[in-house]
């Protein structure tokens, strides 16, 4: 889809994630995310990915929480396209656990 379709900035990365599926056995992998925007994210990984399927993705600094709106085949691996639905910094992370443990 093109940036104008899209109507928000990519930009690309070459950067491991750790992502989790969060339905049926959960299962955790590493992927290569390869582009991102406010809304939403790219990752090629060695798995396919359910349409639908809930994910967390998670970096050093960021806990990510979205949904698998496509998956396709890409040469020796898969490319997932994932809407997100919240993100957190580690900052906002922390004050959340805080106000839980008061």
């Amino acid at each position: 889809m093109s940036e104008e379709r899209r109507g928000l900035r990519r930009y690309s990365v070459n950067e491991q994630i750790a992502l989790t599926i969060l339905s049926g056995e959960r299962l955790r992998i590493q992927a290569l995310l390869k582009n991102y925007s406010a809304k939403g994210l790219c990752v090629f990984l060695d798995h396919a990915l359910p349409v639908g399927s809930p994910v967390s993705l998670r970096t050093a600094e960021v806990l990510m929480l979205g949904e698998v709106v496509w998956c396709q085949c890409a040469g020796d691996g898969y490319e997932a396209g994932i809407e997100l639905e919240h993100t957190l910094d580690i900052h906002q992370l922390r004050s959340l656990i805080e106000d839980f443990s008061s």
